[in-house]
């Protein structure tokens, strides 16, 4: 699992969870480029992003990892985004088709168990 945010807490946040539900690996990037060389080199399953912050454009982070030759460029990329308001969201879900995101979370979130 690659997680992509350069806000520390949030990757910790999602770290945690991936690694107390699915038990995997995961290694965490602040930034594009960091993201795509890290990428290269552990070829994640899977990929969460956050939509925007300093030094990262999740958009621009997926068209790159979408176009990369990357063994990874297939795996889900899933956008965290605290921009879940209808119209914001609605944006946002035309333009996750264009640059084929899986799926999106709103943060902020908590893990529910059931």
């Amino acid at each position: 699992v690659l997680i992509v945010d350069p806000q520390s807490a949030n990757a910790r946040l999602i770290s945690e969870l991936m690694r107390n539900i699915a038990r995997s690996q995961v290694w965490t990037a602040p930034n594009t480029a960091k993201a795509l060389q890290v990428a290269r080199a552990v070829d994640p399953h899977v990929v969460f992003v956050e939509m925007a912050g300093p030094g990262l454009d999740g958009g621009d982070f997926s068209r790159q990892l979408r176009r990369s030759d990357l063994a990874c460029r297939q795996a889900p990329v899933i956008m965290v985004t605290s921009r879940t308001c209808s119209s914001a969201f609605s944006r946002c879900s035309a333009r996750a088709r264009m640059v084929l995101w899986s799926r999106f979370i709103g943060s902020p979130f908590v893990r529910e168990f059931r």
